[in-house]
């Protein structure tokens, strides 16, 4: 049977959720940046201008969205926290991902972000979408 997907606004619900089920690396990298799971999202979310949540048959696959860099820049800074759903709907997350990062290129003239050095899975992900590796920063 095909999942039903569909992507919402965010509602605070979605967000609980999500940090019941995040993934493992996901947590991580974000407790690398010093915040829990719950703080990052929030602070994603208020810095983006259209996040938006990833359904699958109801239940949260991922959040995301994207920021403008500055006031006047042409950088959008992309973000993605994703739950242990994404291995089961693994190809319409990569699908889904593709188109969403096609729209963000027509807004931005380049996006960028920082991923956690040790979660080789989204180093992939991102490459595979398009994105490359410019450097650490520690």
């Amino acid at each position: 049977m095909t999942a039903k997907y569909e992507f919402v606004p965010v509602e605070l619900k979605h967000l609980v959720e999500l940090t019941h089920n995040m993934r493992e690396a996901d947590a991580n990298e974000v407790r690398a940046l010093g915040m829990t799971p719950m703080e990052a999202l929030l602070k994603s979310v208020k810095g983006s201008r259209d996040p938006k949540v990833a359904l699958a048959d109801g239940k949260v696959v991922a959040v995301f969205g994207c920021a403008r860099a500055g006031e006047i820049s042409t950088t959008g800074v992309a973000w993605i926290l994703t739950s242990t759903l994404v291995p089961k709907h693994k190809k319409a997350f990569l699908r889904y991902t593709k188109q969403v990062v096609q729209e963000w290129l027509t807004e931005y003239t380049n996006l960028v972000n920082v991923v956690d050095k040790r979660y080789v899975e989204a180093h992939r992900w991102l490459e595979w979408l398009g994105f490359r590796n410019v450097g650490q920063i520690r």
